[in-house]
């Protein structure tokens, strides 16, 4: 139970789903209310993650691609609210001048009154209209 709440809150928070076999659930025995379950793969899978960082020359090929995109578009998720990173994305958006939409669970980590938010998409977010260019 404590590895399933340690999983359901970290990293990507989500549901845990736990299925509790009828022997185990008509098991009677001493209370042992201590320690976690090794999950080596979540757990390296974690790791991975908070160390994951970019070199200079996968930044610099970000950013020529980026220099040539003709209408790009930030989609930021609930991932930018969970890492605490909704001023970095104002600042970035905000510098290079790109629109910013959200998720669902990406909504408040862009001002939805900032001239560069498009808020939501799809059935219950904005509509965006076509631009015709004649």
């Amino acid at each position: 139970m404590r590895t399933a709440f340690e999983i359901a809150r970290t990293g990507r928070p989500a549901p845990v789903v736990i299925d509790i076999p009828k022997d185990v659930q008509n098991w009677q025995g001493p209370f042992k209310g201590e320690g976690h379950l090794d999950v080596r793969g979540y757990r390296h899978r974690m790791a991975s993650l908070q160390q994951n960082t970019l070199g200079d020359a996968e930044c610099a090929s970000f950013f020529d691609m980026l220099g040539e995109a003709r209408r790009p578009l930030i989609y930021a998720g609930g991932g930018v609210i969970n890492a605490g990173a909704a001023e970095d994305l104002r600042r970035f958006a905000t510098e290079l001048g790109i629109p910013v939409v959200t998720t669902l669970m990406g909504i408040g980590s862009f001002d939805t009154k900032h001239p560069l938010a498009m808020r939501m998409l799809g059935m219950h977010g904005r509509r965006v209209r076509k631009l015709c260019r004649g």
